[in-house]
């Protein structure tokens, strides 16, 4: 069954339209590419929870070892540059 009566996020509708694939019509390339889009997303997210989680590691390690591993503003830092990374796409 065809992708193309499923909403376009904003991000995949400039994908379709940069790679020249069809927006509202039905199109197993445009599938694919929105399939991909998805998947990447997915992943994306995955190894983004998996650096917050590792961050807030370090931040313990820190409290509990008396040890400076990272600071709490470079954390911060960190994940406000992760999220705006997430907001982007890469393509």
């Amino acid at each position: 069954m065809s992708m193309h009566r499923i909403a376009l996020t904003e991000t995949e509708e400039a994908g379709l339209r940069k790679y020249k694939l069809a927006v509202g019509t039905p199109s197993q390339s445009a599938d694919y590419f929105r399939l991909g889009f998805d998947w990447a997303n997915k992943t994306t997210n995955k190894k983004i929870e998996e650096i917050s989680i590792i961050g807030n590691n370090l931040i313990k390690s820190e409290n509990n070892s008396g040890e400076l591993i990272i600071n709490k503003s470079e954390y911060q830092e960190l994940i406000s540059l992760i999220n705006n990374l997430k907001s982007k796409v890469l393509y």
